[in-house]
Protein backbone atom coordinates (compact mmCIF):
# COMPACT_ATOMS: atom_id res chain seq x y z
CA UNK A 1 0.00 0.00 0.00
CA UNK A 2 1.38 3.39 -1.02
CA UNK A 3 0.56 6.36 1.15
CA UNK A 4 0.03 9.61 -0.63
CA UNK A 5 1.19 12.59 1.37
CA UNK A 6 -0.80 15.67 0.49
CA UNK A 7 -0.20 19.07 1.98
CA UNK A 8 -2.68 21.82 1.28
CA UNK A 9 -0.86 24.50 -0.78
CA UNK A 10 -2.14 27.22 1.55
CA UNK A 11 -0.75 25.40 4.58
CA UNK A 12 2.50 24.69 2.76
CA UNK A 13 2.86 28.39 1.95
CA UNK A 14 2.17 29.37 5.55
CA UNK A 15 4.76 26.88 6.83
CA UNK A 16 7.40 28.33 4.50
CA UNK A 17 6.80 31.76 6.03
CA UNK A 18 7.58 30.58 9.59
CA UNK A 19 10.97 32.04 10.57
CA UNK A 20 13.80 29.52 10.98
CA UNK A 21 14.33 30.43 14.64
CA UNK A 22 10.70 29.61 15.45
CA UNK A 23 10.98 26.28 13.65
CA UNK A 24 14.19 25.51 15.55
CA UNK A 25 12.64 26.57 18.87
CA UNK A 26 9.76 24.17 18.30
CA UNK A 27 12.12 21.34 17.33
CA UNK A 28 14.21 21.89 20.47
CA UNK A 29 11.14 21.97 22.71
CA UNK A 30 9.93 18.64 21.31
CA UNK A 31 13.45 17.15 21.55
CA UNK A 32 13.57 18.07 25.25
CA UNK A 33 10.13 16.60 25.88
CA UNK A 34 11.07 13.40 24.03
CA UNK A 35 14.24 13.16 26.13
CA UNK A 36 12.23 13.51 29.35
CA UNK A 37 9.71 10.90 28.17
CA UNK A 38 12.63 8.57 27.40
CA UNK A 39 14.02 9.03 30.92
CA UNK A 40 10.60 8.42 32.47
CA UNK A 41 10.09 5.31 30.36
CA UNK A 42 13.51 3.89 31.28
CA UNK A 43 12.86 4.51 34.97
CA UNK A 44 9.31 3.16 34.77
CA UNK A 45 8.01 6.51 36.03
CA UNK A 46 4.73 8.21 35.25
CA UNK A 47 4.12 11.95 35.10
CA UNK A 48 2.78 11.64 38.66
CA UNK A 49 6.09 10.12 39.78
CA UNK A 50 7.98 13.03 38.22
CA UNK A 51 5.60 15.46 39.93
CA UNK A 52 6.32 13.85 43.32
CA UNK A 53 10.08 13.81 42.71
CA UNK A 54 10.14 17.50 41.75
CA UNK A 55 7.56 18.61 44.37
CA UNK A 56 5.39 20.05 41.58
CA UNK A 57 1.76 19.46 40.73
CA UNK A 58 0.79 16.93 38.11
CA UNK A 59 -0.75 19.80 36.13
CA UNK A 60 2.60 21.58 35.99
CA UNK A 61 4.42 18.44 34.86
CA UNK A 62 1.72 17.98 32.22
CA UNK A 63 2.42 21.53 30.98
CA UNK A 64 6.16 20.72 30.86
CA UNK A 65 5.49 17.70 28.71
CA UNK A 66 2.97 19.35 26.38
CA UNK A 67 5.68 20.29 23.89
CA UNK A 68 4.91 24.00 24.04
CA UNK A 69 6.38 24.79 27.47
CA UNK A 70 9.29 27.24 27.44
CA UNK A 71 11.74 25.46 29.76
CA UNK A 72 13.94 27.55 32.00
CA UNK A 73 17.40 26.49 33.07
CA UNK A 74 15.98 26.17 36.60
CA UNK A 75 13.18 23.79 35.55
CA UNK A 76 15.61 21.65 33.51
CA UNK A 77 18.02 21.53 36.46
CA UNK A 78 15.15 20.50 38.74
CA UNK A 79 14.14 17.66 36.42
CA UNK A 80 17.76 16.54 35.99
CA UNK A 81 18.25 16.55 39.76
CA UNK A 82 15.05 14.60 40.37
CA UNK A 83 15.75 11.96 37.72
CA UNK A 84 19.52 11.78 38.12
CA UNK A 85 19.96 12.04 34.34
CA UNK A 86 21.07 14.78 31.98
CA UNK A 87 18.42 16.26 29.75
CA UNK A 88 20.55 18.56 27.65
CA UNK A 89 24.27 18.88 27.12
CA UNK A 90 26.31 21.78 25.94
CA UNK A 91 29.32 21.28 23.72
CA UNK A 92 32.24 23.12 25.20
CA UNK A 93 34.84 24.66 22.96
CA UNK A 94 38.20 23.05 23.36
CA UNK A 95 41.36 24.50 21.98
CA UNK A 96 42.87 22.34 19.26
CA UNK A 97 45.52 19.96 20.48
CA UNK A 98 48.17 17.78 18.97
CA UNK A 99 49.69 14.50 20.08
CA UNK A 100 53.40 14.50 20.92
CA UNK A 101 54.91 11.28 22.26
CA UNK A 102 51.44 9.98 23.07
CA UNK A 103 50.37 13.08 25.01
CA UNK A 104 47.87 15.77 23.99
CA UNK A 105 49.41 19.21 24.09
CA UNK A 106 48.56 22.66 22.72
CA UNK A 107 49.77 23.53 19.21
CA UNK A 108 52.20 26.06 20.70
CA UNK A 109 53.73 23.48 23.04
CA UNK A 110 53.83 20.91 20.22
CA UNK A 111 55.76 23.37 18.04
CA UNK A 112 58.28 23.87 20.83
CA UNK A 113 58.62 20.16 21.61
CA UNK A 114 59.15 19.37 17.92
CA UNK A 115 61.73 22.14 17.47
CA UNK A 116 65.50 21.50 17.36
CA UNK A 117 65.91 23.68 20.46
CA UNK A 118 63.79 21.30 22.53
CA UNK A 119 65.44 18.22 21.07
CA UNK A 120 69.04 19.34 21.40
CA UNK A 121 68.87 22.01 24.10
CA UNK A 122 70.26 24.74 21.85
Amino acid sequence: MVKIHYIDPVLEGALKEVPDEITRETELAYDIVNRIYGILSRKGWSQADLARATHKTEAEVSRWLSGTYNFTIRSLALIESATGEKIISVNQYRKPSEVVSGYRVSPRKAAFLNSPKAKYGK
